[in-house]
C-alpha cells in the first residue's frame, strides 16, 4: 500500500529497500505530497516512520582519501 501511495502521489518509482522495512520513492517534484501520501498510508496501517529526503548524485561512487595518513 505504501508503494502504491507513493506512485499515486507522483513518484517516478517506489520499492522496498532490501527486505524492508524501508520504502524508497524516487521523485523530482511534488516531494511534499509524496511524503504526505507515504505518511498517511503508513498511519492507516498503524505503522510509524520518518520520511528522509536525499539528493541523488550523478558522479558514482568515490573513495575519500583525505583522512588517510
Amino acid at each position: 500500500d505504501l508503494i502504491a501511495a507513493a506512485r499515486d502521489a507522483g513518484a517516478v518509482g517506489a520499492c522496498l529497500s532490501g527486505a524492508g522495512p524501508s520504502v524508497l520513492a524516487l521523485c523530482w517534484r511534488d516531494i511534499d505530497s509524496i511524503a504526505g501520501a507515504l505518511t498517511a498510508a503508513a498511519q492507516q496501517h498503524g505503522i510509524g516512520g520518518t520520511v528522509l529526503r536525499s539528493r541523488v548524485r550523478d558522479y558514482g561512487s568515490r573513495v575519500d582519501t583525505s583522512l588517510v595518513a
